[in-house]
């Protein structure tokens, strides 16, 4: 029975397989009178904007006829029309976007009828056509935004808050840049750029600080007596790009020291010293803090009670320090919260380490958006309980003297601190002289007692950043890819390498 049912079976197959190739011989003999319609046509959008079409091939076809629409039908605004497409690709460009958009093909042959319409209907993605907002384009109470509208058309600016709408003229059209007045000062703002009711780039920016209600410091001013004479938490505004020297400043009450305009930096050449008394807040924004090669350290509390609660640094520029960016070693003296933020951190001296906090207390640091080059014997010594997060910064060529001292980027000993490294490029850390030392490298074994959080770093030309506790897991703090600095040795760090420039790695201001 088993046999006899087999054969039945077999037989019925083959019966189905010769109907089946009987009725594909028919399919691909007969004659019709025109071309079968293009198959499987689809569109998928490419950088926001660009959207590539394909097609299955049709027999016969010589050519294609693509028509594009504004639109989710052919009943849309024709928009574009290309004859002779001999391929089954189109790649459109600069599209606007958020927009639907409708794409049919037909099939064109030769001693035959075109064939019908194939459509298929699709959107662009949001679209960014706003530039970069430097530092240099936004002031207290305007900004310039500026953008490439890659031939499409643009006419207002929205700005919220305030419900702020302006309309592009024509000059601003053609330049592809607006100045955008009647802003509050340190206020976070989104910008959107439309075309009608096309959105097409959105952006945010901080207004610069408002120097209407700060002390005004202008060219051959004795800033160092006025300082003394201000009273608690004053604000000083410099009118200029001006140079005033202080010396060894002793910290005795709040302030806020900051460049009327963050395009006119002023420069403040000496140190800020403790005072034996806790200071509540200690601000610096958009100067430049130069310790002309002969002051040790910029910010140094080591002395008996001295303390600040509250210390920024934004937007500034700090170089030519001998030993230390700060200091302390005492230990009824203490650092509050301390940030970095978009700071340029150059040239600071071999003969300490950068951030030195040895004894007291630092309740948290944190360096955000930060380049730091040139020179440092160790970068990070934290033997106290703090919270130190380091995220989007660039470090180069730091770490490399041979020196027994040079226990590299970071120490921090005590076991209930916490250390976060993220987003962070490392080039140029130590130097081929130090192989095989432990000098130059991430951490020295036992250095780190401190919880530690490592995300999306990367690391090149680094000889010895390994040669510490790292030596068997490196993998885990940070990976090895070149970002193809522009000139490194010349300070332009902006980023070359495309997995970088894609994943927002290091320092902002470098990434185009």
């Amino acid at each position: 029975m088993k046999t006899i049912k087999y054969i039945a079976f077999l037989g019925a197959a083959l019966m189905f397989a010769s109907a089946c190739s009987d009725q594909s011989e028919e399919i691909t003999t007969s004659v019709y009178d025109r071309l079968f319609s293009p198959t499987d046509l689809r569109g998928i959008v490419q950088g926001q904007t660009n959207i590539k079409f394909d097609w299955t091939a049709v027999r016969g076809a010589q050519s294609y006829v693509i028509e594009l629409y504004h639109g989710d039908s052919e009943a849309g605004t024709l928009y574009k029309t290309v004859e002779g497409v001999t391929g089954t690709t189109w790649l459109v460009e600069n599209l606007i976007g958020s927009t639907p958009y409708y794409c049919r093909v037909k099939a064109v042959g030769e001693g035959i009828g075109e064939s019908l319409w194939s459509g298929y209907s699709i959107s662009t993605a949001a679209e960014q056509i706003f530039l970069k907002v430097m530092e240099t384009d936004v002031e207290a109470n305007d900004a310039t935004l500026k953008w490439d509208a890659k031939g499409n058309p643009v006419t207002r600016i929205t700005l919220t808050p305030g419900d702020i709408t302006y309309t592009l003229t024509d000059e601003d059209i053609a330049n592809q840049l607006a100045n955008i007045p009647g802003l509050t000062g340190e206020t976070e703002y989104t910008a959107d750029i439309y075309y009608d009711s096309s959105k097409r780039g959105t952006i945010s920016f901080k207004t610069w600080i408002d120097s209407s209600s700060a002390t005004l410091v202008n060219e051959g001013d004795d800033f160092k007596t006025m300082l003394d004479n201000g009273t608690e938490g004053q604000s000083f505004a410099f009118a200029s790009a001006s140079t005033f020297d202080i010396g060894n400043y002793s910290l005795k009450k709040s302030v806020r020291i900051f460049s009327a305009s963050p395009s006119a930096k002023a420069t403040i050449t000496g140190r800020f010293t403790g005072s034996g008394s806790v200071v509540s807040s200690v601000r610096f924004a958009g100067v430049i803090l130069d310790g002309a090669e002969s002051q040790t350290n910029m910010v140094d509390i080591n002395s008996a009670g001295s303390g600040i609660s509250t210390l920024e640094f934004e937007s500034c520029e700090i170089r030519n320090y001998t030993q230390r960016l700060m200091y302390n070693n005492n230990a009824t003296a203490s650092y509050g919260n301390v940030t970095f933020n978009n700071c340029l951190i150059d040239n600071i001296g071999a003969g300490g380490d950068a951030l030195d906090f040895r004894n007291g207390t630092l309740a948290t640091l944190s360096l955000t958006n930060t380049t730091i080059s040139n020179g440092i014997r160790s970068f990070l010594r934290c033997q106290i309980k703090a919270e130190v997060s380091i995220t989007n910064c660039t470090f180069y060529n730091i770490c490399t003297v041979a020196d027994s001292n040079n226990s590299g980027l970071f120490r921090m000993n005590n076991a209930e601190g916490t250390l976060t490294v993220g987003q962070s490029i490392f080039y140029g850390i130590g130097s081929d002289a130090l192989v095989g030392t432990t000098q130059g490298v991430w951490a020295r074994s036992g250095n780190i007692n401190a919880t530690t959080n490592y995300s999306q770093n990367y690391y090149f030309s680094s000889p010895n950043l390994w040669g510490g506790m790292y030596a068997d897991n490196s993998s885990a703090v940070a990976t090895e890819l070149d970002p193809k600095f522009v000139d490194a040795a010349g300070g332009d760090f902006t980023i070359q390498a495309e997995d970088m420039i894609y994943a927002k790695i290091g320092d902002p201001r470098w990434i185009q």
